[in-house]
């Protein structure tokens, strides 16, 4: 028999790549950059390496690889052979710290590689360079305060943006100073501007400013020249005055004497600018003699016509008297008047007609017959005329004038007489323009009619809704009849036909009476359209109407029902296609289906189910016949 023999605790040795799970266990790490023990240190939580003073040699790719997957040895010593063989140290499981070829200390974040400068002497500020403080650890660039001089090429440094990108820029000091002839800016200390040299040199000069003395020294000389001016204008209106009023007083005014005998003979004519006094006088005398001897008075060369009428007053000179005669002979026709006891001819019962106007007929006579005849006619007004006699309702009340001619809209309208029972008539509307058409509306038997440019419309039994138009569907004539029913269907989809025919009978009896949309004996159809719907599913249970024709049967969730027209019409057709493998059930609505095996009598509902089968209807106004055609 065996036996065995207590080892006691045993520890094992991990080789790999890889940490073990188990750190208990020491770890060889095999990778070609390390071939070294490790084991785990439970305070760091991470894998060390057994002697930190070996050195393993490493490329930095990887050393960034074990950083990111495994984790670095804090304390190992890498050299890092494509970086100068730098001497690195892991300060964290990802960060190592060495130096540069530059000299410069670095940590190196592996992790997410960044990189941060702990000490450097090689930075600059353009061609200046940082010193490393090495009591704060910081690198200093020194700015000393100076005063500015402006023969050395000092420089102000800053930032520009350029193409909405910004970056540094230098001025140099002296360039703020312009080089422009004439500038007063210069340097002393910082900038300086002389304000009174720059001043007098544009004082008393041509497209300069005046000086204050200067200016002082002209005010006072023309100051005193506008007094001695003053005073000498002041004596010579003294002595004008003086010499005025003496030739200008009544006494040597009036001792006045003609110098000559009175210029006589001649023509009167006006005195005029620029005459002297004894022509004036010559002229005024000339005048007098011819009033003395009335040799004649002539009217003026600006005589004018009135242009209104208005009588001769104790105040009108003989120009103002003779241009009121002037219009008065002129305007003898449009001044008469009608007298006052004019009255129109009339004619009250519409029995006798006004006599027409007749030859030597006095003017108030026949305006007295024309202005009977206009009455007769009606009201007239800016184009519009309206008819004198009414129209009335049932109960006799006005409705409105009979006739109504809108000359200016192009428009006639004709009201109709109301009255209970028979005897009803219609309005009638003629209209121009746009909407040109002959409307004619019975609104008493709800009976309308028009006709325009798109075509013909009537409807025998009150038709209001005019053709079942959707808001693109269109027809050139219609031609409408209905029984107590005004509602038209909307059928098919857009069209556009060249007749429209529709009929209707709302009667409540198990038929409806004949009701066509048109009939046509011996019709020769180029063309034979019906109208069409397609049923699904969702359709189950519809109730066919009487517009529709051919049905196809789409559904696929078992038998769709269909009810037949409630009310079909004799003679009525249907057409039923079964597309698909599931059957319809056709229910009659109150009438039997005959299928083409029965030979007598039919069923109130059938079921059939052959896929591609075509299933033809008629009631003949009994039943409704059954055939089936196969595909």
């Amino acid at each position: 028999m065996a036996t065995t023999k207590n080892l006691g605790q045993v520890a094992g040795v991990h080789i790999g790549s890889a940490p073990p799970e188990n750190t208990v266990l020491i770890w060889y790490d095999n990778t070609p950059s390390q071939n070294c023990h490790k084991v785990y240190d439970a305070a760091k939580k991470t894998w060390v390496i057994l002697d930190q003073k070996i050195i393993s040699y490493i490329t930095y790719s990887e050393l960034v690889n074990i950083a990111k997957n495994v984790g670095l040895s804090v304390g190992k010593f890498y050299q890092i052979t494509d970086k100068s063989n730098a001497l690195a140290i892991a300060i964290t499981t990802t960060k190592v710290q060495y130096d540069d070829a530059l000299g410069n200390i670095l940590i190196d974040d592996l992790g997410t590689n960044i990189q941060y400068h702990v000490t450097s002497s090689n930075l600059q500020i353009d061609d200046i360079s940082g010193v490393f403080d090495e009591n704060n650890k910081k690198l200093v660039f020194q700015f000393n305060e100076v005063v500015p001089d402006m023969t050395a090429d000092d420089y102000v440094l800053g930032k520009i943006q350029r193409n909405n990108a910004w970056s540094l820029a230098k001025y140099k000091l002296s360039s703020f100073l312009s080089k422009v002839t004439g500038n007063s800016i210069s340097w002393n200390g910082g900038f300086y501007f002389n304000f009174s040299a720059a001043i007098k040199g544009i004082l008393d000069k041509k497209g300069g400013v005046v000086a204050k003395d200067t200016y002082d020294t002209d005010m006072n000389q023309i100051n005193t020249s506008i007094q001695n001016v003053g005073k000498e204008n002041q004596n010579i209106i003294k002595n004008a005055n003086t010499a005025i009023n003496e030739a200008a007083s009544d006494t040597a005014v009036y001792n006045k004497t003609l110098p000559s005998d009175l210029e006589t003979g001649g023509e009167a004519i006006d005195a005029a600018k620029g005459d002297r006094l004894i022509t004036i006088l010559s002229k005024f005398q000339r005048y007098i003699n011819k009033f003395k001897y009335a040799t004649g008075i002539k009217i003026s060369s600006n005589f004018k016509e009135a242009t209104d009428p208005e009588y001769i007053n104790n105040n009108d000179t003989v120009d103002s008297a003779f241009s009121k005669v002037q219009y008065w002979l002129k305007n003898i026709y449009g001044t008469l008047s009608l007298s006052k006891d004019f009255q129109p001819e009339t004619d009250p019962s519409y029995g006798t007609p006004i006599p027409e106007c007749a030859p030597n007929d006095p003017i108030e006579t026949a305006i007295a017959k024309l202005q009977g005849v206009l009455n007769d006619i009606g009201t007239i007004t800016d184009g519009n005329i309206k008819s004198k006699q009414k129209a009335y309702n049932s109960s006799g009340e006005e409705r409105g004038s009979k006739m109504e001619i809108d000359m200016r809209s192009g428009a006639i309208k004709i009201l109709g007489d109301r009255y209970q029972g028979a005897g009803n008539s219609a309005d009638v509307t003629l209209q121009s323009g746009s909407s040109s058409n002959l409307y004619i509306y019975d609104s008493v038997n709800s009976k309308s009619a028009h006709l325009g440019v798109d075509g013909l419309y009537a409807n025998g039994g009150g038709q209001t809704n005019g053709y079942p138009y959707n808001g693109h569907s269109t027809a050139n004539l219609f031609i409408t009849g209905s029984w107590g029913d005004a509602t038209l269907p909307n059928i098919m989809d857009d069209w556009y036909a060249g007749l429209y025919a529709w009929a209707n009978n709302s009667y409540s009896g198990s038929y409806p009476k004949w009701a066509y949309g048109a009939y046509i004996e011996r019709l020769c159809a180029a063309g034979f359209i019906l109208r069409t719907s397609q049923l699904s599913d969702s359709d189950s249970g519809t109730t066919l109407g009487s517009l529709g024709c051919y049905y196809s049967c789409y559904n696929t969730s078992g038998n769709i029902t269909l009810n037949l027209p409630a009310k079909p019409q004799k003679g009525q057709c249907l057409w039923i296609r079964q597309v698909n493998a599931n059957g319809i059930v056709l229910n009659g609505n109150g009438k039997e289906i005959v299928r083409n095996e029965n030979t007598t009598g039919g069923s109130s509902s059938v079921t059939v189910s052959d896929r591609g089968a075509l299933y033809f209807l008629l009631f003949d106004g009994q039943y409704w016949m059954m055939n089936k055609q196969n595909q």
